[in-house]
């Protein structure tokens, strides 16, 4: 049974005359262009599973998919329409287990060392948006977990007090950035602890996607992959091994020789960057012994970055198709 996955960042989709916050919202007309066109993207590129970030509405995902005829997809939103949120689109002929939405840090996890060198102590017990966790049965019974997340923004943190966190205000633009870069470190790591117990307490594959706000390489995506054995031949025997590491769509794709700065997923605020990223477990490498799929192709659907149309996104979708390996 062959598979394919894509994450998405729909920058705001969202009903017309919702504030999205407290600025701004999308005329009629501006709402239909962006349905139209989301609507087109996911046409041309139908995938088993879609992970998508920034969705305000349940309502717009669901004009977005009927815009496109792509009506028997099962969407999976979060409630809450006032602010955005992951979401993910299945496959008729795939199965939904179950779905949890996950706030809160593990509450037995305690942010502190007493190393006499490093002592630091951190105070950290949610993630920025909730992580969507997502078990699927295939239609062949094999079983597989998503992950899909959005991680803290690249905007600093603002002190919210007049003491500019002790500095001065002059200082506070690059505390704000160490903080939220602290932020997005911390919720990595718990989403790579969330991992771990699923990988030990189920015969899942797994998969991570969404916008991570980091580049690759970086030290979010370090976090996140964890021990990966890299597997560079078929004989190395621990590089057969099942391991609790996960592998980016790159370390799977090596044979494409696309270099990390040509992996570019985001346009704005003048910058180009590789934010969005799909990441794998063992499952999903050929060398492993006893994967269950193997890499076919995969794409960056980016022509439309620097368009400069509102009704775009400002990032590219990023899809990947597997063919059926061992069982």
């Amino acid at each position: 049974m062959s598979f394919s996955i894509a994450s998405f960042n729909l920058c705001n989709l969202q009903k017309a005359g919702k504030i999205m916050f407290g600025e701004f919202a999308w005329t009629p007309s501006q709402y239909q262009r962006k349905a139209g066109w989301t609507a087109e993207q996911l046409r041309a590129n139908p995938m088993t599973l879609f992970a998508f970030q920034e969705v305000w509405s349940a309502n717009a995902l669901q004009d977005v998919f009927a815009t496109a005829g792509m009506h028997d997809y099962q969407l999976i939103c979060h409630s809450d329409d006032n602010t955005m949120h992951v979401a993910a689109a299945v496959a008729p002929h795939w199965e939904v287990i179950s779905t949890e939405w996950i706030s809160d840090f593990p509450p037995e996890l305690i942010w502190k060392s007493d190393d006499t060198r490093y002592e630091m102590a951190v105070n950290i017990d949610r993630f920025s948006r909730p992580v969507l966790k997502l078990r699927l049965r295939a239609p062949d019974a094999r079983t597989l977990t998503l992950f899909n997340t959005h991680l803290k923004s690249r905007l600093p943190v603002p002190p919210n007090n007049e003491h500019f966190y002790g500095v001065g205000a002059d200082h506070w633009l690059d505390i704000g950035r160490a903080l939220a870069g602290m932020r997005r470190i911390a919720e990595a790591a718990v989403l790579r602890l969330l991992v771990n117990r699923q990988l030990t307490q189920s015969s899942d594959a797994v998969v991570v996607a969404g916008d991570c706000n980091d580049r690759y390489p970086g030290n979010v995506i370090d976090v996140l992959k964890g021990d990966a054995r890299f597997r560079r031949s078929s004989n190395n025997r621990s590089g057969r091994r099942a391991d609790w590491g996960l592998y980016h769509l790159l370390d799977l794709a090596a044979d494409r020789k696309l270099a990390a700065r040509d992996y570019i997923t985001f346009n704005g605020d003048d910058e180009q960057l590789a934010l969005d990223h799909l990441l794998f477990s063992w499952h999903f490498h050929g060398r492993a012994a006893g994967h269950r799929w193997q890499l076919q192709d995969w794409q960056m659907h980016s022509k439309h970055l620097g368009s400069g149309k509102p009704y775009v996104s400002d990032h590219a979708m990023v899809t990947a198709s597997f063919l059926v390996g061992k069982h």
